[in-house]
């Protein structure tokens, strides 16, 4: 642990010498893995979606559309990490190759767009990053998803959902679908679907520490 720890921080201390402001990336990082990758916008500039952000001042009631709208700001804040991220990188041209060790998904996801802007330069995108993360977490979820195979046969769905609920505070429908059929609890969408509103409403009802509207489990 304490050799991988000294190997990132020789990593960082090599990126800020050639001006890489690496926490900041870090961060941006950190903002692409835990948002939403889909939400049906018309192609726009930097500039756009840094307006977008005034939507987070918007004092809205609860419900599906104050939902909406984080779910907008969310999307934005992404696109702009990936730019971001993306145009801090190419000082690492000048710089030369940096490669952090992989202590976890930030680190591997960086050590690809690296790759990237070096073999790409100036043509590196937006998507290079988007392309990354989801390399490195569809690895991730396939690693994870056959330990959780293994852990959750005997649990059941309720334990499995209710883990993930516990981890993440919420999780859509969609998310959960996709995690149950990952960890093997169901053969197909629909049959995973049928085993999640059962689960859901067993968490909800019976348990009564959480609640499920517009297609979001939350603890309360």
């Amino acid at each position: 642990m304490k050799k991988m720890e000294s190997e990132i921080n020789e990593a960082k201390e090599k990126a800020k010498k050639i001006g890489v402001d690496i926490d900041g990336v870090l961060a941006e990082i950190d903002t692409i893995i835990a948002g939403r990758d889909r939400l049906e916008m018309p192609p726009m500039a930097a500039g756009d979606y840094e307006d977008l952000l005034a939507l987070e001042k918007i004092e809205m009631p609860d419900g599906a559309a104050k939902d909406f709208v984080k779910n907008i700001v969310g999307f934005a804040k992404r696109e702009l990490a990936k730019r971001k991220i993306i145009s801090e990188l190419q000082k690492v041209r000048e710089g030369g190759e940096i490669n952090f060790p992989p202590a976890d998904a930030r680190f591997k996801v960086l050590n690809e767009v690296i790759s990237v802007v070096l073999e790409k330069g100036e043509e590196a995108t937006a998507d290079d990053v988007e392309n990354a993360v989801k390399k490195v977490t569809r690895r991730t979820a396939v690693a994870t998803g056959i330990t959780r195979r293994r852990r959750t046969r005997r649990s059941g769905v309720k334990a499995f959902v209710r883990r993930l609920l516990e981890e993440r505070g919420e999780i859509t429908i969609e998310e959960a679908v996709n995690e149950i059929i990952a960890a093997g609890l169901a053969d197909n969408e629909e049959e995973a679907k049928r085993r999640f509103n059962s689960a859901q409403y067993s968490i909800t009802r019976t348990d009564g520490d959480a609640e499920y509207t517009d297609g979001v489990l939350r603890l309360l």
